[in-house]
């Protein structure tokens, strides 16, 4: 699935590729499959994820290494990412209901 991320106000694609395991295995020396909730594999994974998409895509990526990327990610992007809310609920309409919420058909 694509999805995006935005560093400082701005949006990177970011998803995995083959490119992006493979980047992450050189720069931790650990296989993608082997992260689990250790933020430090996480975040690198993350930056391996956004960098791949963007040479993908044809896209400039972020202009930093992976320290400064983590630098410039807030904790609520974070978040946002590692609990997949990449974006609202299209099919939610009602303004009082929680995320993902489906609003109920009116009787």
């Amino acid at each position: 699935m694509k999805s995006t991320i935005t560093i400082q106000g701005k949006t990177y694609p970011c998803y995995s590729t083959m490119g992006a395991m493979l980047k992450y295995k050189h720069l931790s020396g650990n296989e993608a499959s082997s992260i689990g909730t250790d933020v430090a594999e996480m975040v690198t994974y993350l930056y391996c994820m956004t960098t791949c998409a963007c040479d993908a895509e044809g896209v400039d990526a972020p202009p930093f290494d992976c320290q400064g990327f983590a630098n410039r990610l807030s904790p609520e992007e974070f978040n946002r990412w590692a609990t997949g809310n990449d974006s609202p609920d299209p099919g939610n309409t009602d303004a009082d209901s929680e995320p993902g919420e489906k609003k109920s058909p009116k009787q």
